[in-house]
């Protein structure tokens, strides 16, 4: 074989693998909620999984979900916003108007 032929033929296999080995190493993707801390907090995680467990999304299997809870006082909604962005998330869920407003200030 061919210096010139062999690494055509190397060359070609490398180019076709990678594709494939770009697709193997997704990660699932992840979402963001922010949220005030409350008594209902525990329900609405709960209800938020179920529903989108509901349609094929399974926390910690294809999908992750990362919670960042903000304390109502003082700046407790930028500093959770600001944590969740820092993740990069697909999609950010907000539970309250100012955790609304300190994402969108953020973005």
């Amino acid at each position: 074989m061919k210096r010139r032929d062999f690494i055509s033929v190397v060359a070609g296999g490398a180019v076709a693998l990678r594709p494939l080995a770009g697709t193997a190493q997704q990660s699932a993707p992840q979402i963001g909620v922010v949220a005030p801390k409350s008594a209902e907090l525990r329900a609405r995680m709960r209800a938020l999984e179920a529903g989108l467990r509901a349609l094929g999304w399974d926390n910690g299997e294809n999908l992750n979900i990362a919670y960042r809870l903000a304390d109502p006082s003082g700046d407790g909604y930028r500093a959770a916003a600001q944590a969740i962005l820092a993740l990069d998330p697909r999609l950010v869920v907000v539970q309250s108007t100012p955790a609304t407003r300190e994402v969108l200030a953020l973005t």
